[in-house]
């Protein structure tokens, strides 16, 4: 058989044929026919592709994490209601602002915002 390989593997086949017939007689007197050494590279590669997809979700788990952290950080900053409390605050409704509509001064405590020279300043629709 080495003879027959020697014009194809040239210098190789001696360890080419050492290989094989150790292959051979580990896969004879192992149960299932297979070579112990394969079963072991094959477990070797099994457990180096677990620890590579372990590491790749720990690095989604971190950057979906950032990335919730970023979110919650951006929503505390940018509340879509804070723009709008300042004129609830200042007794102003929203709709009566938005509308164009004279602000009701009936309402008790309301105070119309004052200008530099004492004067009460209207809030004009198209600002």
């Amino acid at each position: 058989m080495q003879i027959n390989l020697t014009g194809f593997l040239e210098k190789k086949t001696p360890e080419f044929m050492r290989d094989l017939w150790t292959m051979l007689l580990s896969a004879q007197s192992g149960t299932g026919g297979i070579p112990q050494e394969v079963l072991e590279r094959k477990k070797q590669e099994i457990l180096k592709k677990k620890e590579e997809d372990e590491k790749i979700a720990k690095r989604l788990r971190e950057i979906e994490d950032e990335a919730r952290k970023r979110k919650e950080e951006i929503q505390s900053r940018v509340s879509p209601r804070s723009s709008l409390r300042s004129f609830a605050v200042s007794g102003v409704s929203i709709p009566h602002f938005l509308s164009g509509s004279k602000i009701p001064r009936e309402r008790k405590g309301f105070q119309p915002p004052q200008s530099a020279g004492g004067q009460a300043c209207r809030l004009e629709r198209g600002w």
